[in-house]
């Protein structure tokens, strides 16, 4: 037997799985390139896919794969488990299918073989289906990111009854105003400051703009590497990003000192722009890879924390940062 078809199984749906084909080529270690080409010509109107041939043992162990050029290269006799790749990457079929995606792009790999805990062959995750996994899933992410909470793909806003529009996006509206009032009570705290300095105002949006992008950026990051790596260690990753995190604060404030020297002349306003932007940057850690981390903990969506809960956050702590750097050095 030199191709078989396996019988389907139920999956979780957002399992490997459920994303595999079993109409696949297949072959035995011990049969030849000649055989693997005949094969082809006999089956090519059953398979889904033909990236790979996929090589096994007389068990139905994947032992081996091999792309579809090596049987133009190499002479009709050659013995496939001599000249096949048995550096397999494989999935098992509860894998879920960001991994899935990840170790494809990370592995520039066309399609995955899925296989049981015993390496049991089971099927093929094709290109076309990581590629379609991987729209869903951005897709998904931007929407996390905007604050909307993922319904069925099908749902437009211009199906949806006005009602259920509200519904979706009200709360997160009404969780940023109450942020956006927290905010201005902080900055009315400061009102005998800022009166004295006016000039702090104007810079209030930059120092929460850089603090939040930096925060979106570690968000991005932690959010694709849990994705694809859920045992990550925290302790050195977030050592890792605190160090890149501190280099990009220092280095934008340095730069924000002096262009605000050029353009006020004023040392000591640019000296507090410079510390307030190196401390409200470097509080971006705690949005930007703690509470993603932590949500993935609590078996809760990581992407959640990109949205209004971590920017509102973000953004209090950088307008609290700012002025209490500014009312000490100044007052």
């Amino acid at each position: 037997m030199i191709y078989d078809s396996f019988m389907n199984k139920k999956y979780k749906i957002d399992s490997a799985g459920s994303l595999m084909v079993q109409e696949v080529p297949i072959i035995y270690g011990d049969q030849t390139i000649g055989d693997a080409e005949k094969m082809l010509f006999k089956k090519a109107s059953d398979v889904l896919t033909i990236n790979y041939i996929h090589v096994i043992d007389s068990a139905g162990h994947l032992i081996g794969i091999f792309s579809i050029r090596e049987i133009f290269r190499l002479p009709e006799e050659t013995i496939i488990n001599k000249m096949c790749n048995k550096e397999i990457i494989s999935v098992l079929p509860e894998t879920d299918k960001e991994q899935v995606v990840m170790l494809a792009l990370k592995n520039n790999l066309k399609s995955i073989p899925v296989v049981s805990k015993d390496n049991i062959f089971l099927g093929v995750i094709p290109n076309d289906t990581i590629m379609k996994t991987l729209y869903e899933e951005m897709n998904e992410d931007i929407m996390h990111i905007s604050g909307i909470s993922q319904e069925k793909s099908t749902d437009t806003e211009k199906s949806l009854p006005i009602i259920k529009t509200t519904k979706r996006r009200l709360p997160w509206l009404i969780v940023g105003m109450m942020g956006g009032v927290l905010a201005a009570g902080i900055v009315d705290s400061f009102e005998e400051m800022l009166s004295n300095y006016i000039i702090l105002t104007a810079f209030i949006p930059l120092i929460v703009y850089m603090s939040g992008a930096s925060c979106s950026q570690m968000q991005a990051f932690i959010i694709r590497d849990l994705a694809s790596n859920p045992k990550l260690k925290f302790s050195q990753y977030l050592f890792k990003q605190a160090g890149a995190t501190i280099l990009i604060g220092i280095l934008t404030s340095i730069l924000l000192y002096i262009v605000s020297l050029g353009l006020y002349g004023e040392p000591t306003i640019s000296f507090v722009l410079a510390i307030a932007l190196l401390f409200a940057t470097t509080s971006s850690l705690l949005t930007g890879t703690i509470i993603p981390f932590l949500f993935a903990r609590l078996k809760l969506d990581p992407a959640d924390a990109s949205g209004p809960i971590g920017t509102i956050i973000q953004d209090t702590i950088s307008v609290s940062v700012y002025l209490s750097v500014a009312s000490w050095l100044l007052l």
